[in-house]
């Protein structure tokens, strides 16, 4: 249990550094119309929401998979796992620096920061994928 919480709090802080830089958090559940930026905002509102229903809608089948694989083979105790780390993460705004889209893959650059006395944030690329004509949060291509 030990590694798979550590495997969804890495994915969680990964995924988390997603985000739009415009100020505006649109509702948590996806839609077939949002951008990379959209999607990962919406994927920092549910963490920060603790909305995992959300957060497990944002994900990619294979980010799906790997948490799934790391969490005894259950989405139940997967979805135990995004809970739990997101009850951990305690980042509260987030800025975009840099989109990048090439065909079905995007890159998104942004920072994220925590509490108002914060600002260096942490900033980190994240991976999202088109499936289904909806982008999606993709697994890290580091493992």
């Amino acid at each position: 249990m030990t590694r798979a919480l550590t495997t969804v709090i890495a994915m969680l802080i990964i995924m988390t550094t997603l985000g739009c830089g415009s100020g505006e958090t649109p509702s948590s559940k996806p839609k077939n119309n949002l951008t990379p930026a959209d999607v990962v905002t919406a994927h920092f509102k549910a963490v920060r929401d603790g909305d995992v229903d959300a957060i497990w809608s944002l994900m990619s089948q294979a980010s799906k998979d790997e948490l799934i694989k790391s969490s005894e083979n259950s989405e139940i105790e997967a979805k135990q796992m995004l809970k739990i780390g997101a009850s951990i993460m305690k980042w509260d705004r987030i800025k975009i620096e840099n989109v990048t889209i090439h065909g079905d893959n995007a890159t998104v650059i942004s920072t994220i920061f925590k509490g108002a006395e914060d600002k260096k944030g942490f900033t980190s690329p994240c991976r999202l994928v088109k499936e289904n004509d909806k982008w999606l949060n993709a697994p890290s291509e580091n493992k």
